[in-house]
């Protein structure tokens, strides 16, 4: 999996980006299992935001990436993660990255 920078206000996603589909989870309600499971099954890439990592393992769920400061992620969960090939991108701040 490929981790692409920021885009710009009104900057065109590149072509081998803007074809595939992304479920990003956040913590939070979660609609039905079921729902989850169809998109994640149609999805290219299924990425996690920080603790919403714990909610996806236990559903069964493997995010190829979690993103965030990591505050609300258990770290034997994360190291698991990573033991794994999950990937991580710590982003440390807290005021930026928090959906």
């Amino acid at each position: 999996m490929m981790v692409h920078r920021c885009l710009e206000k009104g900057e065109a996603l590149p072509a081998h980006v803007a074809a595939q589909t992304c479920v990003v989870f956040a913590a939070g309600e979660w609609i039905a299992d079921e729902a989850i499971q169809a998109l994640v099954d149609q999805a290219d890439v299924v990425l996690a935001c920080d603790g919403a990592l714990t909610k996806c393992l236990q559903r069964g769920i493997r995010p190829h990436a979690v993103i965030g400061d990591m505050d609300s992620v258990e770290q034997d969960l994360l190291d698991g993660f990573k033991a794994n090939g999950g990937l991580v991108v710590h982003e440390a701040s807290q005021d930026t990255n928090d959906l």
